[in-house]
């Protein structure tokens, strides 16, 4: 066989994997449903769980999940997967407490190693007890049985989520070390943002992975091209990959690879291992997006994770050995749609305002450090905002580091000392500034730019599915699925 019939053979089958991706996230509610029914027919004949797979969309309170599916219906007419999922008698549905060991706001380490631990942590930790005891995460334990490990995230891969299934630090910030728990473990497919944690020392923890056998890919077409490798390490930005809305409005991002394609490389990897495996999926930027009370990003970083689903639900319904579990580790921001204008009308118009946006927050940041970018055109063309000049005034004054943004708001630098937690970087900046104008002018309201305590949900398929109560604690997750893999 030529080369030139090998290159034009792969560049084909890489077209052909993409297609596939993009068309699964289309099916039709019926066709959810027959899949669901499938499933849960096929899996009560596993008695043990050969797979599980953790869908996480980090950050995901009722009012996200609510502003999502309106926007979903408005803009391509459909609800959200994950609303005909809810709807689904065959699916198990439940709410989740999600506290943590030292309160009930969790951060997102002691959420994830409350799953991976069955013990609530305190917050800041990844599977560090209370007493200082280092604990065995869920992952851990399947890949000690023989089970493939797969990571997966639009955060950095050594963020707190995906680093709760397999590491242990007494520190979330810690991610180099939480990198080289990697590396010692052998996870066998990593994907996601934070190649900084790898570079450090002149690259050497990369060139270690590599040494061992590790295909290092730091861009869309080197994913696809070495997606088979048995050691998968995907780095597509050096920290969280750029928010969906920026993948798909800017030009700079074409060759990041989107959740659902990452997704499909680790299933189609993951697959081929005879014991089963292990997958942890985040859409961690709705966490992002609740923070920078960034409502356009937080839709779409939704949107992007709700197209996962129905890929999943194919594999599990031809693999239904397999626990498949979608969930979320807290709320984030306490994002709302609120009634405004006469009767609550005004709302009617909110998602085709959301519509119009057209970059984050965090890009709008990036683009302003260029010279000349501080101007109404561009405010325009990115949140289809008309700014007054005083608006620019206090944007200049962000810039310049004279204003911070504060848990409740703005506070001039001059102002009297508050004790308490500061931001100052400038998307955070923006989003609190642009909050009033989008509370009264799309009726979008936020409750903070932290954590919230509410109760979140989570919905199960496949062999072990029928174990999950309709409630439970965080921490009570990890025995259930212990249980179905049988470890």
């Amino acid at each position: 066989m030529s080369s030139k019939y090998k290159l034009e053979k792969s560049h084909q089958s890489r077209r052909n994997f993409l297609k596939g991706a993009a068309g699964v996230g289309l099916l039709g509610a019926s066709a959810l449903s027959a899949k669901a029914e499938s499933i849960t027919r096929s899996s009560r004949e596993n008695k043990v769980a050969k797979n599980c797979i953790f869908l996480v969309v980090d950050g995901m309170g009722r009012g996200t999940l609510s502003i999502a599916n309106e926007y979903s219906k408005k803009q391509y007419g459909k609800e959200l997967n994950w609303i005909r999922l809810l709807k689904n008698k065959h699916v198990v549905t439940a709410l989740q407490n999600t506290a943590s060991a030292n309160s009930l706001v969790t951060d997102s380490a002691a959420a994830g190693s409350a799953w991976a631990s069955g013990e609530r942590i305190p917050n800041g930790r990844i599977n560090v007890s209370t007493e200082g005891r280092r604990l065995n995460p869920l992952f851990s334990l399947a890949k000690k049985k023989g089970k493939a490990i797969g990571l997966v995230s639009t955060a950095r891969i050594t963020h707190a989520t995906p680093a709760s299934f397999v590491s242990s630090v007494e520190n979330r910030d810690d991610e180099v070390s939480i990198a080289r728990q990697y590396l010692e473990q052998e996870i066998d497919v990593l994907m996601g943002g934070g190649a900084r944690s790898f570079l450090d020392h002149e690259n050497a923890l990369l060139k270690e992975f590599k040494r061992v056998g590790y295909s290092h890919a730091s861009t869309s077409s080197e994913m696809l091209q070495y997606g088979d490798s048995s050691k998968l390490l995907g780095l597509f930005a050096d920290s969280h990959i750029p928010y969906a809305i920026d993948r798909k409005h800017a030009l700079d991002y074409r060759n990041v690879p989107n959740l659902e394609t990452m997704l499909r490389v680790a299933l189609s990897n993951l697959s081929k291992h005879e014991s089963g495996f292990c997958l942890q999926v985040e859409a961690g930027r709705v966490d992002h997006a609740g923070h920078a009370q960034d409502i356009a990003s937080i839709v779409e970083e939704q949107l992007e994770f709700d197209r996962c689903i129905p890929q999943v639900l194919e594999f599990v319904e031809k693999h239904p050995d397999t626990l498949l579990i979608i969930t979320t580790d807290h709320g984030t921001g306490g994002c709302q749609l609120n009634g405004f204008g006469e009767y609550y009308s005004g709302t009617n118009q909110s998602m085709d305002r959301i519509s119009k946006i057209k970059g984050s927050y965090e890009y709008i940041a990036e683009q302003l450090n260029k010279p000349k970018n501080l101007n109404k055109k561009f405010f325009a063309s990115k949140l289809d905002i008309k700014l007054s000049d005083a608006d620019l005034s206090v944007i200049q004054s962000m810039m310049d580091k004279d204003y911070r943004i504060y848990p409740f708001g703005y506070r001039d630098s001059g102002a009297e000392h508050f004790q308490g937690f500061q931001r100052d970087y400038l998307a955070a900046n923006l989003g609190s500034y642009f909050a009033q104008y989008f509370a009264e002018q799309m009726g979008i309201g936020w409750t903070s730019d932290a954590h919230t305590s509410e109760l979140v949900d989570c919905m199960a398929l496949g062999t072990g599915a029928n174990l999950i109560p309709q409630y439970f604690e965080n921490f009570e997750l990890n025995g259930l699925v212990r249980r179905a893999l049988q470890i």
